[in-house]
């Protein structure tokens, strides 16, 4: 996603979490929730991963700085379609570790670990 999808998904986390408080749900209850919609994103971008790897389309490289890159079309658009990209962006830091814990309980990531390189 680039910056604004980002911005907007997280917005849209928050407005549901925000909406579950007011009806009454806990803290924990309305942060999964907010938790349901990001790794709705999340989990899609996971199932076109392994789509990609079973069809063999899947081709994972590096970019000059090391980061994990698309080798071929098909797996740069799947990079580009997993990135949360929050540049910029001020949020309100929490108080304590524990706060920075338990505000992104649940949120899970697209699944981008490179296959191991087999040494010989």
């Amino acid at each position: 996603m680039n910056k604004e999808e980002t911005l907007a998904l997280w917005t849209r986390c928050q407005t549901v979490k925000r909406a579950a408080l007011e009806a009454g749900r806990t803290e924990r209850d309305a942060q999964a929730e907010a938790a349901r919609l990001w790794n709705a994103w999340a989990d899609a971008c996971t199932r076109d991963r392994k789509d990609l790897e079973e069809r063999g389309a899947w081709r994972h490289g590096y970019t000059v700085y090391g980061r994990s890159a698309g080798a071929n079309d098909a797996t740069a658009e799947w990079f580009a379609k997993a990135d949360c990209n929050f540049e910029g962006a001020r949020m309100k830091l929490a108080s304590t570790p524990d706060a920075v814990a338990e505000e992104h309980l649940g949120y899970a990531q697209p699944e981008d670990d490179p296959p191991p390189i087999a040494c010989e």
